[in-house]
Order: C-alpha cells, then structure tokens, then sequence
C-alpha cells in the first residue's frame, strides 16, 4: 500500500509536518489509501460506536485548542433539531425567508450572483438566530 497510517507518522508514532508529508504521500490516490486505513483504525477501536467517536471528536477539538464546549452545544442543538419536527420546520421556514428576503432584495436577478445573496442570506439569519 502506497499510502498507510506508517506514511504519515514518524517513528515515534508521531504525525508527521505537512512539510515532510508530500514526500511521504505523492497523491492523491495514496492520500486516500492513509484516510481509508486510519479509518479502520477508528471504526476497528470503537467498534463503529458513533458516540465513542463524537467523544473522541471532542477530546481532539480540547488537545488542538478548540472550543469544546461550543461543540457540545452544537451537537445539542443540532440533535434538538433532529429530533424535533416542529422546530425544524421553523429553523427550514427561518432559512428559507432570509434566503428568500435576500434574493427579492437584491437589484440583480441573475444566477451568477446567487453565491453573494446566500452568504448575505446565511448573515442576516445568523444575526437574527443570535439576537
């Protein structure tokens, strides 16, 4: 395999620069085969467990230097949604008005502008989300 977890680590089984790693993996092929067995490594130690792996998401977001706590909440959020039909359909329908507001609003109705009136969308619903 031109490309393994043995590629990407040194041999103190530390991960690699991104300097040194281009002359450890030459494309994007081999870069695949490194992700695919990392990945059996994962699936393989927690046995698939979604939660052990969102835990284990976590425990990587505090030793990078992440906000942790915002994931958690994220996932809180985003699990409430899921599991709530009523209050999707609002944040759908909240969605669905900034994006629409944004694009009645805006002088041009041309195709290639859609990509600035869903970012001003995406703004307006998040300074509305976070009032």
């Amino acid at each position: 395999m031109a490309g393994s977890y043995r590629h990407v680590v040194d041999e103190n089984n530390k991960l690699i620069s991104n300097e040194k790693f281009p002359d450890m993996i030459e494309n994007l092929g081999d870069a695949y085969e490194a992700i695919e067995e990392c990945w059996h490594f994962i699936d393989i130690l927690t046995g698939g467990d979604k939660e052990k792996i969102a835990e284990t998401h976590l425990k990587y977001v505090e030793r990078t230097g992440g906000n942790a706590e915002f994931k958690k909440a994220i996932k809180v959020v985003r699990e409430t949604i899921a599991g709530d039909k009523e209050l999707r359909d609002g944040y759908q329908a909240n969605i669905a008005m900034a994006f629409y507001d944004a694009y009645r609003n805006s002088k041009s109705k041309k195709l290639s502008v859609i990509r600035k009136i869903a970012n001003e969308a995406a703004d307006n619903f998040l300074t509305m989300w976070c009032k």
